[in-house]
């Protein structure tokens, strides 16, 4: 799934360079730099969204300075640079919260409750996670719901709170599953729940608890 998005998407980046189409180009450099992070390509993805966020800065794309950033920061916590991860996350959370970008805004929140787990600051990652899934509740159609309430998940089993933790696993693991469902074609499902690393995650946490 995500390789074939990143053939369309390289296919479509050679379009814009020829009819210069900077707005649109942001956005497929984004999409492209979400699918290697999500393929754990960190190097593909830091270089793709740094390209993004050069143009945003350029036609003063303001969406763009938020979710350029936000994914930055998630590349970063993955890496393990928590502190560069929280600086590129507070970026993005000065932006989201001035548009009011609910949606992006529930990924950096998130994500930000994720680093302060790994910088081992509970309060602060069960304080963001919470808002992450309150904002949450109150959308429609959001598609990464299951990767919220994993995350959720992992911050409340790292607090000790196993039965409020293996809810939240049950819940992303229902929305995972959910999501795969509406794959019609079975391989293109299986590869989906097996080769994605995040769903792999899921899948195999979900196993381990049930």
């Amino acid at each position: 799934r995500y390789e074939r998005s990143i053939e369309i998407a390289n296919k479509a980046l050679a379009i814009c360079d020829e009819i210069d189409l900077p707005g649109e180009r942001l956005g497929l450099l984004y999409n492209l730099g979400v699918c290697y992070l999500q393929l754990e390509q960190y190097e593909h993805a830091t270089r793709t969204i740094l390209k993004a966020l050069e143009i945003a800065q350029q036609i003063e794309d303001e969406r763009g300075l938020g979710f350029c950033p936000s994914a930055l920061g998630e590349i970063y916590r993955r890496e393990g640079r928590y502190e560069d991860a929280l600086e590129k996350c507070l970026e993005a959370l000065a932006v989201e919260e001035r548009l009011k970008i609910d949606d992006e805004l529930v990924d950096t929140l998130s994500c930000m409750g994720l680093i302060y787990l790994g910088m081992e600051q509970s309060e602060y990652a069960l304080e963001f996670s919470e808002r992450a899934v309150s904002i949450l509740e109150g959308l429609e159609n959001f598609s990464a719901t299951y990767e919220i309430y994993f995350a959720h998940a992992k911050i409340l089993h790292g607090l000790g709170e196993s039965e409020q933790a293996s809810q939240y696993l049950n819940r992303a693991h229902a929305e995972l599953q959910h999501l795969a469902n509406t794959i019609t074609d079975l391989e293109t499902q299986r590869s989906f729940l097996q080769h994605v690393p995040i769903n792999r995650e899921i899948v195999a946490a979900w196993k381990a608890f049930s």
